[in-house]
């Protein structure tokens, strides 16, 4: 059973989602871990989430999500999402997805942005993301009809 938890700046887990599937996934860009547990603090001019993926039985982290929301402009931005290689394309990433847009509406996003990078051969779903001119899942120019756009509205 995997649980859903959030991570707060101190949390030890929070320090191993960053050195463990975070800094494999994003190494090249990463952020350092004392920027997260600031903001996580409330010291910087954005409101970051955290929310790791956790197999309680295992104590191991199988995924997680980092996004933030921009007070002024009341903007979401999806800013780092990974999960493990061995959970991938049981819908993980999508309920992390979908439970963090959701979140972030509900605290009064006007809209919720994000920059997707796949692992190389990944065929998974577009998890209720949103092309503007092309859609992601057929590549073709986004129609009413699409899945990938009605998962959105």
């Amino acid at each position: 059973m995997i649980k859903l938890v959030l991570a707060g700046a101190d949390d030890a887990r929070l320090a191993r989602f960053h050195a463990g599937i975070y800094m494999d996934a994003f190494a090249a860009q990463q952020e350092p871990l004392d920027v997260w547990q600031r903001a996580l603090r409330g010291e910087l001019p954005y409101e970051l989430t955290v929310r790791l993926a956790v197999d309680p039985l295992r104590d191991a982290i199988l995924g997680g999500i980092a996004y933030e929301l921009y007070p002024r402009s009341r903007c979401g931005l999806m800013t780092y999402m990974v999960v493990a290689p061995e959970v991938r394309g049981r819908g993980l990433g999508e309920q992390l997805f979908r439970e963090a847009a959701g979140e972030l509406r509900a605290r009064g996003a006007k809209a919720v942005l994000g920059e997707v990078q796949a692992p190389s051969g990944w065929r998974g779903s577009s998890a209720g993301a949103r092309a503007c001119s092309t859609c992601r899942t057929c590549s073709r120019p986004s129609r009413p009809d699409c899945r990938a756009t009605r998962a959105w509205s």
